[in-house]
């Protein structure tokens, strides 16, 4: 049982007096060039409504499911994140887009293929611009499945959900050239804004994560710890 779930518990107080939910500590970074051979790809979508300045992010984070030699539990490294604020005719081009290729983020270059990046699974929220995205993904024969987020609870309950995973070392995150001792500049921006939850302005890196994990979980792709 972890810290967390123990104060949950036993002291009716999920959010420890020593940080957030999510501590910076307890997110490893993968120290080579590569990532490692992942078994699952699951891309998490949190769409927001407009692209006006002071609205919501859309986010696209891509996660790999691997086994690390000196464990059988799985562990789950972000692959990508892609967040920007767009207009819908803009987030449906990048959700067909990444479907494709989840490393392919760039708008002003042709689309590139390739099955290695393709996501095997495309998980989106059924909330805001969620639900047409899906019904348009599905007329492109793009597949994917809907996240009922009111199942598991408000964003809070969601990612307590998920803390066993960070809090017991297997979430990573991508590190940069050359040493890899330090997270990529994206992944940096996504760790600051995960740690920082609940009280990061944005909360759209905190809703993809915990509701790719909730799914892992629940399909069996991953165990609690």
């Amino acid at each position: 049982m972890t810290a967390r779930q123990w104060e949950s518990l036993y002291q009716q107080s999920p959010v420890l007096d020593s940080g957030n939910l999510i501590k910076r500590e307890w997110i490893k970074i993968w120290n080579q060039k590569e990532p490692p051979k992942c078994d699952m790809i699951i891309s998490s979508w949190d769409t927001a409504i407009t692209s006006k300045d002071k609205s919501a992010y859309s986010v696209c984070l891509t996660f790999g499911v691997f086994k690390e030699d000196k464990t059988d539990l799985p562990s789950i490294i972000l692959l990508s994140r892609w967040r920007e604020r767009v207009d819908y005719p803009e987030l449906r081009k990048m959700a067909q887009r990444l479907a494709v290729n989840y490393l392919d983020d760039n708008r002003a270059m042709p689309v590139t293929g390739g099955k290695k990046r393709e996501p095997d699974m495309i998980l989106i929220e059924a909330k805001a611009t969620g639900e047409p995205l899906i019904a348009d993904l599905s007329r492109a024969g793009i597949m994917a499945t809907r996240f009922n987020p009111n199942k598991h609870g408000d964003k809070t309950a969601r990612l307590m959900l998920c803390t066993d995973i960070f809090e017991n070392g297997r979430f990573y995150v991508p590190g940069q050239q050359p040493n890899y001792t330090m997270p990529r500049r994206w992944a940096e921006e996504y760790v600051n804004s995960l740690i920082q939850f609940p009280a990061s302005d944005s909360r759209d890196d905190a809703d993809a994560t915990s509701q790719a994990i909730i799914r892992l979980k629940t399909s069996g792709w991953v165990k609690n710890s």
